[in-house]
């Protein structure tokens, strides 16, 4: 949630916010005798947000901005997994999933362009992880309505 302040053609928008995500991974038996048995893995973890966002409009069609965001992880799985060889009974291995890192914080910029009818727009952004340097995302799409 969030509450965006208009100041001429600068919009500022801090916001809180709460995630929950979930990964689950079914087992793996491979059915020969030098394959490996994997048991379920399910992972998940719960997080809050606080951020800032700006956007500004640099024309009547052209939007930039820029988001700020810190994201703590206050509560996570405690996920073991179990790898079992099919070459010899009993040999196997219980290993302890190893926890993301706690907290982060993302940042990134956003162009969009809207069509004078407004009926279509096209838009870019990049963003990164401050722990991370070689971590990005990115994405370039167009949106039309009907």
């Amino acid at each position: 949630t969030g509450l965006r302040f208009n100041a001429g053609v600068i919009n500022f928008t801090p916001y809180l916010g709460a995630s929950f995500n979930y990964l689950g991974l079914d087992a793996v038996k491979e059915n020969n005798q030098y394959g490996l048995s994997i048991d379920d893995v399910n992972a998940k973890e719960t997080k809050y947000h606080v951020g800032f966002r700006t956007d500004v409009k640099v024309t009547k069609t052209v939007t930039v901005g820029g988001f700020v965001e810190y994201a703590n992880k206050v509560g996570s799985g405690n996920q073991e997994v179990t790898i079992e060889s099919n070459l010899a009974a009993g040999a196997k291995s219980t290993y302890k999933v190893k926890a993301n890192q706690n907290d982060y914080t993302l940042y990134g910029f956003s162009f969009n362009y809207t069509h004078t009818n407004g009926k279509w727009n096209i838009f870019a952004d990049v963003a990164g992880i401050s722990d991370s340097s070689d971590s990005y995302q990115g994405q370039v799409g167009l949106k039309m309505a009907f």
